[in-house]
């Protein structure tokens, strides 16, 4: 990192210390990082605004042909002016050293970030020219890719632990699989994890917040923990409706045709649909 001009060497005093955390890669390489919990109390964040998968998916409702492409360390490729720098610095068995670029940890790193993506690949419309633009922007701002990331012109990605296609949408396999193998939970936390897990795929499972009610119920701050019958058929309830084969695809929103809406409402939650002239959700 030092030969990388990502890392530099500090002797003088300065006002932060912050602590040195290590962190094991999939690949098996080493991630080093900042504990930076006192620093960030002090940061004040841009709050840049972050699109959520539903701000993304009706731009592709006429899509054919998808890129994924992944940053090489993405937060290395923003510099910071010499004030900052000193903030970052970080106590390390050989001294203390400090960032010259943005490092992993901060509260408002996400958002710098994200605010110097869109800021370099806006106005972007067609596949082709998208991809040599990006590419031709990555070279200039020198912002390196993980080959091993890289799909290119395919007719669906995994993105966000969903299946983007050129139909449409539909749950990711994988995580699909990771509720079907779930184990009953033994406490009242275990619950909450699997509904969370539930609640995110939730626009596939028609009826969900009715059919999880039983599940929902026993979280209750005066009802202990019992995991019995209603549960029980709650629990394979959700699993049936999530690993049915063929999973449901959702279209996309296509703001240019007529759509109705239908909604309805129990004692257990809301639920709503949509629907397009030619394509339903």
């Amino acid at each position: 990192m030092v030969n990388a001009d990502i890392i530099c060497k500090v002797n003088g005093p300065t006002p932060w210390v912050n602590s040195l955390v290590v962190v094991e890669k999939p690949n098996g390489k080493l991630r080093v990082c900042l504990d930076p919990k006192d620093l960030n109390s002090a940061i004040q964040r841009p709050h840049y605004p972050m699109r959520t998968l539903e701000d993304i998916l009706p731009q592709l409702s006429n899509a054919h042909y998808f890129t994924k492409l992944d940053v090489r360390s993405g937060y290395w490729t923003i510099s910071l002016d010499e004030p900052s720098s000193y903030f970052t610095t970080f106590n390390t068995p050989y001294g203390r050293y400090r960032f010259k670029r943005l490092p992993f940890g901060l509260n408002c790193s996400q958002d710098l970030f994200q605010a110097k993506i869109d800021e370099c690949y806006a106005e972007l419309d067609e596949h082709d020219s998208n991809l040599r633009r990006v590419l031709q922007i990555s070279r200039e701002k020198d912002m390196k890719l993980n080959d091993d990331k890289l799909e290119v012109g395919v007719t669906e990605v995994t993105y966000f632990g969903h299946v983007i296609t050129s139909s449409g949408l539909r749950a990711d396999p994988h995580k699909v699989q990771a509720i079907s193998d779930m184990p009953p939970p033994s406490n009242k936390a275990e619950v909450q994890t699997i509904l969370g897990m539930v609640n995110y795929l939730s626009k596939f499972a028609p009826n969900l917040a009715e059919i999880t009610s039983p599940m929902r119920a026993i979280l209750n701050k005066d009802v202990e923990f019992a995991w019995d019958q209603p549960q029980i058929a709650a629990f394979q309830k959700v699993k049936e409706i999530l690993t049915r084969s063929p999973g449901p695809i959702l279209s996309y929103y296509d703001p240019t045709k007529d759509l109705t809406l239908q909604v309805d409402a129990s004692k257990y939650g809301l639920g709503a649909q949509s629907y397009c002239k030619t394509t339903n959700r």
